[in-house]
């Protein structure tokens, strides 16, 4: 947050964002995306994260996916990964 408030005072005090970003040592594109937030929302913080919408997909195949792990405890994750692909359409690392 410090950073953040460094960077956006030194914006209002005239200095461009890219100027902000080379006298902090902080990418351009996040200086950006820092006062782009704080134009739209007025909050300097960061944006609340949103949680996680994709273990809900393999969430339903845990049994399958414990079942196969408990009948063969020494397969390796590419295996189940290709089980799990092919047994439930379903893609994953």
């Amino acid at each position: 947050m410090d950073l953040r408030e460094k960077v956006m005072k030194a914006i209002r005090g005239g200095m461009s964002r890219r100027q902000a970003a080379a006298r902090f040592d902080i990418g351009p594109a996040t200086d950006v995306c820092w006062a782009k937030r704080v134009e739209i929302t007025g909050d300097i913080g960061p944006a609340k994260m949103d949680g996680d919408h994709r273990s809900q997909r393999i969430e339903a195949h845990a049994d399958f996916i414990l079942a196969q792990i408990e009948e063969k405890p020494d397969m390796t994750i590419m295996e189940l990964s290709d089980k799990v692909r092919r047994r439930c359409g379903l893609a994953v690392g």
